[in-house]
């Protein structure tokens, strides 16, 4: 896990929407932290706060009357117009307990076919993983560089770090180079003549 990312919560006494929307105004945003024992706590976190740490995809640490907790951000809800958050759901995790998650995938490298015109495209965005809390990374870097064109890489062929385990089945792909566009474009004008 790189830097530790701290949520200051308070409880949420009052619940609806209409307390919701009075919160909102008063720069917090409704919380909900779930946990795996089907408990539920009501908490507010201030906006700043929230606004900075939405898109999260590691472990955070939430922190409620002075109390650690553990938790993976689950759920963050926008108002699309506005983009305000309006509720995030956190769920409680164990540090000693292996969570699931899904986290976000980067390539690294430049595909070798790259010099003959190969275009990459991916095809996978998240991957799913298992692992304990403390090395739940927020990106996974995949290698690129060995693709031609072509080729697919597949979640089976990736090098995870060490203690995570790929939930995503091992044959989806992940990344492919495809042919130049204006090659596909060529050999399909090349076919239609010699009909």
């Amino acid at each position: 896990m790189t830097e530790k990312i701290v949520l200051n919560a308070s409880v949420r006494d009052l619940i609806g929407s209409s307390d919701a929307r009075r919160y909102r105004k008063a720069g917090l945003v409704p919380t909900v932290l779930y946990n795996n024992k089907a408990e539920s706590q009501s908490l507010l976190i201030p906006v700043l706060e929230a606004k900075k740490n939405a898109e999260h995809h590691g472990v955070v640490t939430v922190i409620v009357d002075g109390q650690e907790k553990l938790a993976i951000i689950k759920e963050v809800q926008y108002n699309y117009i506005t983009n305000l958050i309006l509720h995030i759901d956190l769920l409680e995790v164990d540090a000693n307990k292996v969570v699931t998650a899904s986290v976000p995938v980067e390539a690294t490298g430049t595909p070798a076919g790259e010099i003959n015109g190969g275009e990459l495209s991916q095809t996978l965005h998240e991957l799913e993983i298992e692992c304990l809390p403390n090395v739940l990374p927020e990106v996974l870097f995949v290698d690129v560089s060995a693709l031609t064109i072509g080729d697919s890489l597949l979640v089976k062929q990736i090098t995870l770090p060490e203690g995570i385990v790929a939930v995503t089945g091992e044959d989806s792909a992940i990344f492919q180079l495809n042919a130049p566009k204006a090659a596909a474009v060529t050999t399909t004008e090349e076919e239609d003549s010699a009909e």
